[in-house]
């Protein structure tokens, strides 16, 4: 959905809000899986409630801390990979 998206800089407020966001994706659906990606992001939205006034948090899942790191970005990348037991043979 992120290739498909017009605006990269707009809220999360600003794009729920009177279905601004659905109305600009009207037209750039173009396959199964970009539709996939529609519903899922729509039925989340759904159910998020916004509080005005309140800053944003962001979690990394990556970190026990949750907080970002480029090392932890880098090795997010392995996940569910297998390592070879006998690459020094290779």
């Amino acid at each position: 959905m992120a290739a498909t998206a017009w605006r990269k800089n707009c809220t999360v407020h600003d794009g729920i809000t009177d279905g601004v966001w659905i109305h600009a994706l009207r037209g750039k659906i173009s396959n199964a899986v970009q539709l996939d990606e529609f519903v899922s992001l729509w039925l989340r939205l759904q159910a998020m409630v916004l509080y005005p006034g309140t800053h944003d948090s962001i979690s990394w899942r990556w970190t026990f801390h949750g907080n970002y790191t480029s090392s932890s970005a880098y090795k997010a990348q392995f996940l569910g990979s297998m390592h070879a037991q006998h690459t020094s043979t290779v």
